[in-house]
């Protein structure tokens, strides 16, 4: 089975031999959504719960694009599923899914730091309310099926061609910037000479400071091949310095 490709959304088999979503190719925005509710007005459901759920309440394109977004991946996997689906069936799961992170998301807005700042700020806004529905919807049709927003499609691609690569460095966050906590042996971070205890504050000149770590580490990975540049603070160091 082949992993289907999208332009802007992925839909895939986590098995590469078997599983009940046969393989398709298709592009964004081949049907609207709401030339779908026309042929599907059980969908209609779908939109209700998003409209009800989503925080902050996007633009108008933002909203379409989100439904539309809804549209091709149900249109893909009615057509398409081996098993024959309804409609009804795929509105009910994609409407669990929203009102579940949904709930979720209420509840980590309610979380504070000690000052009494809330820790998440918008924590469910039209993208993620959107991918939420449609992987309940294709999880829970069989083991195999998923959906996989943009950025994580492409490094699905990067890591199964295996073009994508760390520097080989085991890390935490720390300080707001990354520390380093261990070099790997033989990897492009023990090359360079970075140690453990080294906090990295800058990744290519762009400052880390106030980014999670996995938005941190993402910067820090790509081909394999290709050159990072980051900016260490060491403790017996006066000034920060860099490597490649």
């Amino acid at each position: 089975m082949k992993i289907l490709t999208v332009l802007s959304i992925a839909l895939f088999a986590a098995s590469c031999s078997s599983g009940p979503l046969r393989s398709s190719q298709f592009g964004f925005g081949s049907e609207s959504f709401e030339d779908t509710v026309e042929t599907h007005p059980e969908l209609s459901a779908v939109s209700d719960a998003f409209d009800a759920s989503v925080t902050p309440e996007p633009d108008e394109d933002e909203r379409e694009r989100q439904l539309d977004l809804f549209a091709e991946v149900f249109g893909v996997t009615y057509n398409d599923y081996v098993v024959p689906v309804t409609a009804n069936q795929m509105a009910d799961l994609a409407v669990a899914g929203i009102e579940s992170a949904a709930g979720e998301a209420k509840l980590a807005a309610l979380a504070t730091d000690v000052s009494g700042t809330p820790v998440i700020e918008d924590p469910l806004n039209a993208e993620n309310l959107m991918a939420a529905g449609l992987s309940h919807m294709l999880t829970t049709l069989d083991p195999h099926s998923g959906y996989l927003a943009p950025d994580d499609y492409r490094e699905m691609k990067l890591r199964t061609r295996g073009e994508f690569g760390g520097i080989g460095i085991e890390v935490t966050m720390e300080e707001g910037f990354v520390r380093v906590v261990s070099p790997i042996d033989d990897t492009p971070g023990q090359r360079a000479g970075l140690l453990a205890g080294d906090l990295i504050t800058e990744v290519d000149g762009q400052s880390i400071q106030g980014m999670t770590l996995s938005e941190a580490v993402k910067l820090m990975r790509g081909r394999a091949g290709s050159t990072v540049v980051l900016t260490i603070r060491r403790a017996e160091m006066d000034d920060d310095f860099t490597v490649s």
